[in-house]
């Protein structure tokens, strides 16, 4: 298990009522930052631009899986055409029809 090391930098600077993102250790605006009713000081932790970057980076790697699955998966024709003779298939229709037949007349369909 790795242990993150913690930074020695205020998270807050209270004097000129900036906020330093732990992402890029910047201090920023309050503007810089996103809005999360939920924190504490009603900010996100990380700044508008480490978020869009994360957000690009991880938009960047979905679309490569996707397009690495994509390239792999096999492909399969829509069309049955020439896979079955038509004897196998005037003999399937025959049987489906018995089949039918007798399920209707036991009242079943």
């Amino acid at each position: 298990m790795k242990v993150k090391k913690r930074s020695t930098f205020k998270l807050e600077d209270s004097i000129s009522n900036r906020k330093c993102c732990p992402k890029c250790e910047e201090f920023k605006e309050w503007s810089g930052f996103g809005k999360n009713k939920s924190k504490s000081d009603g900010h996100e932790s990380w700044c508008k631009t480490c978020v869009s970057i994360k957000k690009a980076e991880a938009y960047a790697k979905k679309k490569k899986e996707l397009k690495k699955k994509t390239k792999d998966a096999p492909i399969y024709s829509s069309s049955i055409e020439g896979e079955l003779s038509e004897d196998a298939i005037l003999e399937f229709s025959e049987i489906f029809e018995e089949i039918y037949r007798g399920l209707h007349y036991e009242g079943k369909i």
